[in-house]
């Protein structure tokens, strides 16, 4: 519900404290009883008509009070000066700020006008979330400080309304694809962390995030290498190639349609990818460098596909493969000796 406040106020004295007169209304022209209005001086309390009446002096020339889980102040103002002021209170909102992995004093400000804010404050932990109650209902300026004097700390925010969400600032990442075989792709969907990142020249994209993530790209429906990077590095280079290595699991899994292959051991090990079957029925990989990858397909958990322990491959270049037809599962490891860019690699089942 929409409130006005409206406030008369006489000029500054030099012999005394100062009187603020005004009276809180709803949107409806209702009054609002029983609202403090408070200075650092006196406080009043407003009547059936939504009055009040407050004294205040320098160097605190402002009323104050608290509604909802908001704090608002009101500020005088020169050109108050033998006029009747008008404040709009609000709208609010029912939400809750989520603090990631953030550990500050979180203020939120809302600016309502001329001379008139609203503040919350709040104490942030990594994974901690808590409910605002009754807060103004547009999206505030969040600021995060260490403690609550101290240095102020860069955040990235996003409110969706019914949550406010906090996290580490947002820097570009810069992104090159880079062809191994020297064949340029037609198209790519290049992604840092969840966001897509957007064209920034011929071979390269950019994104902002965050932290470390998983930055990954498919170019003319085959995947680049994936690297998992600190966004502080700036830029980050993925190999790719037109005519990579392909699993082809047709006499094994026929049911598969998409597989997810993680890097657990290597040079820059770490990430993940989820690929699709292609037209012609196979799975084209990235191009893989020496290191140890799982290769997991089924409509199970994450979790329950991690527990299973895959078979050895017999020798490197080989996916090894535990296959439960029962279920549509599949649990198969790789083992690289040596860069694998292009290719068939050859498949052992085991039921």
């Amino acid at each position: 519900m929409l409130l006005l406040l409206i406030i008369s106020c006489n000029g500054p004295s030099t012999t005394g404290p100062d009187l603020m007169v005004g009276r809180v209304v709803s949107s409806s022209g209702a009054p609002v009883q029983g609202l403090e209005i408070a200075s650092l001086e006196a406080s009043d309390r407003t009547d059936a008509e939504g009055a009040f009446s407050v004294r205040y002096k320098d160097p605190s020339r402002h009323v104050h009070f608290g509604r909802g889980g908001a704090w608002y102040q009101r500020d005088y103002r020169a050109a108050d000066l033998e006029t009747e002021v008008e404040l709009l209170l609000p709208q609010t909102r029912n939400t809750a700020l989520h603090c990631g992995q953030m550990t500050c004093v979180v203020e939120m400000v809302w600016k309502l006008g001329e001379g008139f804010t609203a503040k919350t404050t709040a104490a942030c932990k990594p994974g901690q979330e808590m409910p605002l109650q009754q807060i103004p209902s547009e999206t505030p300026e969040i600021t995060c400080t260490e403690g609550s004097t101290g240095p102020q700390i860069p955040i990235s925010a996003r409110d969706e309304g019914a949550r406010i969400t906090i996290g580490a600032a947002l820097v570009p990442l810069r992104v090159e694809i880079r062809p191994v075989d020297g064949v340029a792709p037609d198209a790519c969907k290049v992604r840092v962390g969840d966001r897509i990142a957007r064209s920034a020249g011929d071979g390269f994209w950019s994104a902002e995030a965050a932290g470390l993530v998983t930055v990954s790209a498919s170019c003319d429906g085959i995947p680049a290498r994936p690297r998992e990077v600190h966004v502080d590095v700036g830029s980050v280079a993925l190999e790719w190639t037109k005519s990579g290595p392909t699993l082809d699991l047709e006499d094994i899994a026929p049911w598969l349609a998409e597989v997810q292959l993680v890097s657990e051991v290597g040079e820059g090990s770490g990430w993940s990818t989820k690929i699709r079957e292609s037209a012609d029925g196979t799975f084209s990989l990235p191009p893989l460098a020496e290191g140890q990858y799982r290769v997991m397909g089924s409509g199970q958990p994450d979790a329950t596909l991690l527990a299973i322990q895959p078979p050895e491959p017999s020798a490197p270049g080989i996916l090894a493969a535990h296959v439960d037809s029962g279920m549509e599962l599949l649990v198969g490891r790789i083992i690289v000796t040596g860069d694998i860019v292009e290719g068939a690699i050859p498949v052992e089942g085991f039921k």
